[in-house]
């Protein structure tokens, strides 16, 4: 069940990284050199479902290859939407994330630090990843260390 469960998160959750834009039915890559994005993300890490993952929100900018954004999440699922959910839970984040043309495919790196809200727990984010355009579409995978616990985020993202 926890694998069905996984495959299901896997496939409906969304996350931004670098936004290129690509147009597969051409032999060279097109990019729009500026874009705005939104996504909704849903990361995942082992053991408990509710203990290890984490929803998060993020607004962006790409200007040429490189995506700057800024991100709101909760640190897990532990009490969310209960009465004495605290404000304390919640974090905000600055991300940086460069892209690289890899033929059809775009390698990116993530670079981002962040703080729980009305606490001195700061933590920072690297990692990397693999995505594919295709029209307002971009697929994907990311693996990032997010506050010292490793993640992947499998994702679909809408370019706009």
């Amino acid at each position: 069940m926890r694998k069905i469960l996984f495959l299901f998160v896997a496939l409906i959750s969304l996350s931004a990284t670098a936004q290129t834009s690509t147009d597969s039915t051409k032999t060279c890559h097109k990019f729009n050199p500026h874009s705005m994005f939104m996504s909704v993300g849903l990361s995942m890490s082992q053991g408990d479902f509710k203990t290890n993952s984490y929803p998060s929100v993020e607004l962006g900018y790409t200007h040429k290859n490189i995506s700057y954004s800024a991100l709101f999440g909760r640190g897990d699922f532990n009490g969310m939407f209960r009465n004495d959910d605290q404000i304390g839970n919640y974090w905000v984040e600055a991300k940086f994330s460069p892209s690289y043309s890899i033929g059809h495919v775009n390698g990116f790196l993530i670079a981002g630090g962040g703080l729980y809200i009305n606490s001195d727990h700061y933590f920072a984010e690297l990692g990397l990843g693999a995505s594919y355009t295709h029209n307002r579409f971009t697929y994907g995978v990311a693996f990032s260390n997010w506050d010292t616990k490793n993640y992947i985020t499998p994702f679909v993202s809408v370019n706009f």
